[in-house]
Formats: C-alpha cells, structure tokens, sequence
C-alpha cells in the first residue's frame, strides 16, 4: 500500500477516534479499523508526533462512556503493546491513569494490558541478560 493512501486512512481512522467524535458506532468502527491496521502503522509509530497522537486518541477512548467502545480502546493498547513495546514507556503514567480511573469497566481488557507488559517487559529482560551473558562468554 503506497505511503499516502496508508496516511490518509489511517487519519481517517483517527479522526473517528477523537474527544469531539461522540457517536459510538463511529468509535467503535474506528477503533475496530485501527486495532485491525496496526500492522500498518509501523513508520507512523516510528514518528514521536504521529506517535503521540495515536496513543492520545486511543487513551481518550479508554476514557469513553461506552463500555463497548473503551474495551475496544484496551484491546488496541494491548495490540500496541505487542507490536510496539519499545514506545509504550512514555505512556504508561497515562494509562495507569485511565485505567484506575475506570469504575465499572471489564477487568479482563484491564488485566490483559497489564499482563501484556509484565510478560513483554520479562522476555525484553531475558534478552537484555542472555546478550550480556553470550558478551562475557564471547569476551573470555
């Protein structure tokens, strides 16, 4: 898919997403059409700007009066934290945030984003330790 037309979708997308979008349906379609296109937005997540604004509106969404629609804002976080752990450090604040603030709200979205990262962040450790274990093996 050329780079434009990727672009345009995805701010199309995004767009649907935003505070001043308060028709469900359209959340839900876009959230729906984001958690499915994330494996299309991987130089969009390589942009801090472009970055910044697609967590904001995910997070916003966590933070919707529908239910249907912030479970759907969870499972696009927990995709995200699949696909693209290495940028979730500077929005973590924001999502304990958002996820504490929740009242009455599916634990089972909340408790998959958390465990998402507890376990990616155990496997980014394993593998920190086993380059430094094969660089004091190497170096002996």
């Amino acid at each position: 898919m050329a780079d434009n037309v990727a672009d345009s979708i995805l701010a199309a997308v995004v767009h649907g997403m935003i505070p001043e979008e308060k028709d469900r349906s359209v959340k839900l379609a876009a959230c729906s059409a984001l958690f499915y296109g994330l494996g299309f937005v991987k130089r969009h997540f390589g942009n801090q700007a472009k970055r910044d604004h697609i967590m904001n509106v995910v997070l916003d969404c966590c933070g919707f009066d529908d239910e249907k629609v912030r479970i759907a804002a969870y499972e696009i976080l927990v995709r995200i934290a699949a696909r693209y752990y290495e940028f979730l450090p500077d929005y973590m604040v924001r999502v304990f945030n958002v996820s504490t603030a929740m009242r009455c709200f599916s634990s089972f979205v909340l408790n998959a984003f958390w465990i998402t990262n507890v376990f990616l962040n155990a496997v980014d450790v394993k593998h920190h330790q086993d380059r430094q274990r094969r660089g004091r093996t190497t170096s002996r």
